[in-house]
């Protein structure tokens, strides 16, 4: 099937199964520290080099990017679609240097809009629901023709996926994957990461998942798997292993869990204080993600993991 990725079946989690974020700078020779992630950096386009590098060596080949933006933000987002910007500067140089990897992005309005929001807002200050899914796809698009290998939609309209696989599909991107939110729920745990990118999620109404509803996730999976999605995410991962474990039972497509900014501090803060042990615990809460069902994991420290994982073996 056009835009699927393969199911990888593995009873042992590896380097090859995880994806490491990449924050990317505007500008050049720049690298800055998470404001609320401790220990991970951002980096302007020619800097990604070392860290990507070091993350193949450890035999991580997933990446998925993030534009951060800091000038030229205003309602629609502009600076997230620009065929020079951070994101579409980074796929460039990354798809050249290194053909082997696999490099996803994160298609979203908030990191560039002027408000925080990820929707573009009308004259009267509500959600303007069809401008929104255009940017959506002008962003897409940019991505795409950078050299992007799949991208992850950050807007949950029902209906979304099946307009984008058929645009993508319609623009000469048919092979290139859509890794839709199926399952993105209401969560606490995304604290450090919107505080880091400046993201606002009050005020505005929200398509993410109740933390008490099973239902609505099974029936988004199944929706967006319908549209032509090519894996489906679970955000978070570590409180929602249940909906990984459903899921994998019902679906047959790839599964990806997110082990998020939240559930990656709380360990971190822990073994600051001495009161876990930072390795151990990182590799049980990852296998435990990969035990329910996950193909991939999405992971802010994936790189030490991997190297843990290969000292296991």
């Amino acid at each position: 099937m056009k835009g699927r990725i393969k199911a990888v079946n593995s009873t042992s989690l590896g380097p090859e199964h995880l994806v490491m974020p990449l924050f990317v700078l505007p500008g050049r020779e720049r690298c800055l520290p998470s404001k609320a992630i401790e220990g991970v950096e951002l980096f302007s386009a020619d800097a990604l080099k070392e860290p990507v590098e070091r993350a193949l060596s450890a035999g991580v080949r997933n990446f998925l990017l993030f534009g951060h933006y800091e000038e030229g933000k205003d309602n629609d987002g502009t600076p997230a679609s620009d065929p020079k910007g951070p994101v579409q500067t980074a796929l460039r140089l990354l798809t050249s240097a290194w053909p082997e990897a696999l490099f996803f992005t994160h298609v979203s309005l908030s990191h560039a809009s002027s408000h925080g929001f990820n929707v573009c807002l009308d004259a009267s200050g509500k959600p303007d629901i069809e401008k929104t899914r255009r940017r959506f796809l002008d962003i897409a698009a940019s991505h795409l023709e950078a050299g992007a290998h799949g991208i992850v939609p950050l807007f949950l309209e029902k209906g979304f996926v099946r307009v984008l696989r058929k645009t993508m599909d319609e623009t000469g991107f048919a092979e290139r994957y859509i890794l839709s939110y199926g399952a993105k729920y209401d969560s606490a745990l995304y604290g450090p990461f919107n505080a880091s990118t400046s993201i606002t999620e009050e005020g505005m109404p929200s398509e993410q998942i109740d933390p008490t509803d099973i239902k609505s996730a099974l029936e988004k999976a199944e929706a967006d798997l319908t549209e032509g999605a090519s894996a489906l995410i679970v955000k978070p991962a570590l409180p929602y292993l249940d909906i990984i474990a459903r899921l994998r039972s019902n679906f047959d497509i790839p599964l990806i869990g997110w082990m998020v900014s939240g559930e990656y501090m709380m360990v971190k803060s822990a073994a600051q204080r001495n009161i876990c042990d930072e390795r151990r615990t990182f590799l049980e809460l990852h296998r435990s993600i990969f035990r329910a069902g996950s193909h991939k994991i999405i992971t802010y420290d994936a790189v030490r993991v991997a190297g843990w994982l290969r000292e296991d073996f």
